[in-house]
């Protein structure tokens, strides 16, 4: 379904049934199928090592949205598609980092040919949970790589310091995305954390 310019009534425009689902029906449902839907969510009621989806549905892009901590230790997030663990993923990481006694700085890393996209860090249950927002371009295309780009924050260090991300990532393969893996560095996402895949 595609947007139709809605036309402009005058006074006594006759609206009929037709010039009606054209106009306001059809370009509701426009608005609605081009926005965010949640296709699935996991909250965990125990602590987990790792956290799959299989998206479906008509959707151009995906967003994965992660709320989470992690039972044991300060550690990264991994992104994996179709099982594929051998080493086709890169990934480009920004960091600004405020100091609570007043100072910041930003840094950044790269990961060339790894088994993984690191797209965030979480701390542990003593902490804050982070937020970890990502979007999946193209994911059913078969003719192009699959990239991804998002944002994380905010991971406290402790009490005093707090961190926010910029991630880019690629899988160099050009297959649809069946299935999504998400898991921590080490250790689980602690009870409580929680996950979400839209279609949009």
């Amino acid at each position: 379904m595609t947007w139709t310019t809605p036309f402009t009534p005058t006074n006594n425009t006759t609206i009929t049934s037709s010039s009606y689902n054209t106009n306001a029906r059809d370009n509701l449902n426009f608005l609605h199928d081009n926005s965010w839907q949640l296709i699935s969510s996991q909250v965990l009621s125990v602590a987990a090592g790792s956290i799959s989806f299989s998206p479906a549905g008509n959707f151009k892009n995906l967003k994965l949205l992660v709320i989470a901590r992690n039972d044991t230790a300060d550690t990264y997030v991994c992104l994996t598609f179709n099982s594929d663990n051998g080493t086709n993923y890169d990934a480009l990481r920004i960091q600004q980092i405020f100091n609570g006694g007043g100072g910041s700085f930003a840094s950044g890393a790269s990961y060339v040919s790894d088994s993984y996209i690191q797209i965030g860090v979480i701390g542990t249950i003593s902490e804050g949970q982070s937020l970890i927002d990502i979007i999946i371009s193209g994911w059913a295309d078969t003719d192009k790589h699959k990239s991804i780009i998002g944002e994380m924050s905010p991971y406290s260090y402790g009490s005093t310091f707090l961190e926010h991300d910029l991630i880019t990532g690629w899988w160099r393969n050009t297959a649809a995305i069946t299935t999504i893996v998400i898991f921590p560095g080490a250790n689980n996402f602690a009870i409580g954390s929680s996950f979400y895949l839209y279609g949009g």
